[in-house]
C-alpha cells in the first residue's frame, strides 16, 4: 500500500509540473551542467555520452557502451532531467522515472556494466533495485506532450 501511495505522489508531481522552454544557445552550457555528474561517472567508468541533444521542448544525453567513428553504439539509451526529476528512455520508446539523480546515475552504471545489446526495455529486477519505475504511455504523454520520444528518434 505504501508503494502505491508513493507512486501516486510521484505521478501527481509529474502531472503538476510547469513546462520549461528549451534554453537558448547562449544557455547551452548551463543546461549541460545538470548532466555533468552522470556524464563524468559514465566516462570515468570507460563508457560514452553525447553532448546535449535538444528534442523540441526537452533535452537529453545519450549514453552507450561503445563509440565508433560515426557516433555511439553498443548498449545504449538516453537520460533526461526535467524540473529536477530524472528519466531514462530506451530506443524502444519506453520511459522510466528514477527516484533521484543518484539512483539514476547508479542505475546507468549498473546497466552499462551488465553489457549486452541495446535494450528495448530495462530489466525489472534492476529497476526495482535502483528505484526505477516504468511510466505508462499516458504519463509520458503528459510529461512530454509535444515530443513523444518514439516520434523523435
Amino acid at each position: 500500500m505504501a508503494n502505491l501511495a508513493s507512486t501516486a505522489n510521484f505521478l501527481n508531481c509529474v502531472f503538476s509540473r510547469k513546462k520549461k522552454s528549451i534554453p537558448s544557445n547562449q544557455a547551452h552550457n548551463q543546461a549541460m551542467d545538470k548532466y555533468q555528474p552522470i556524464r563524468t561517472a559514465v566516462q570515468d567508468a570507460g563508457f560514452h555520452t553525447t553532448d546535449l541533444e535538444t528534442m523540441g521542448s526537452w533535452d537529453r544525453i545519450s549514453i552507450a557502451s561503445k563509440r565508433f567513428e560515426g557516433g555511439l553504439t553498443g548498449y545504449s539509451f538516453w537520460v533526461t532531467s526535467i524540473d529536477d526529476r530524472w528519466y531514462l528512455g530506451t530506443w524502444g520508446g519506453l520511459v522510466y522515472a528514477a527516484a533521484n539523480e543518484e539512483a539514476c546515475r547508479e542505475f546507468v552504471l549498473h546497466v552499462l556494466t551488465q553489457g549486452g545489446p541495446t535494450p528495448s526495455h530495462f530489466d525489472p529486477a534492476a529497476c526495482a533495485q535502483y528505484q526505477i519505475m516504468q511510466l505508462d504511455d499516458e504519463t509520458v504523454d503528459r510529461l512530454l506532450p509535444d515530443d513523444r520520444p518514439d516520434e523523435v528518434w
